[in-house]
């Protein structure tokens, strides 16, 4: 009897291990899918599905993003100084004409 209660374990065993080699087959079909998805749109959008290539595209790009940021900002400290020039002189002039 105690043989047959091995048996029966090893075969739970192998069952266990039979399930799990397909259910991470399941999960390495979908995750290839989700890749392979995932180069085709990069490939598509980018001109690549390099990784390397990808990261210095991504770089460039926040480059980009930073110095197009710092124009826009001086752009607005320009406006803002102009503009609070502009209220100087107005306010001034009210205060001589009264």
């Amino acid at each position: 009897m105690s043989e047959a209660t091995t048996i029966e374990q090893l075969k739970q065993r192998f069952d266990k291990c039979s399930h799990d080699k397909t259910r991470i087959e399941t999960q390495l079909k979908t995750a290839q899918e989700n890749l392979n998805k995932l180069k085709k749109e990069a490939l598509e959008q980018h001109g690549s599905d390099d990784l390397k290539t990808l990261k210095a595209q991504l770089a460039e790009m926040k480059k980009e993003n930073e110095a197009r940021r710092a124009k826009y900002e001086q752009l607005l400290d320009k406006i803002e100084s102009d503009l609070a020039d502009i209220e100087e002189q107005f306010t001034g002039e009210d205060s001589a004409g009264e």
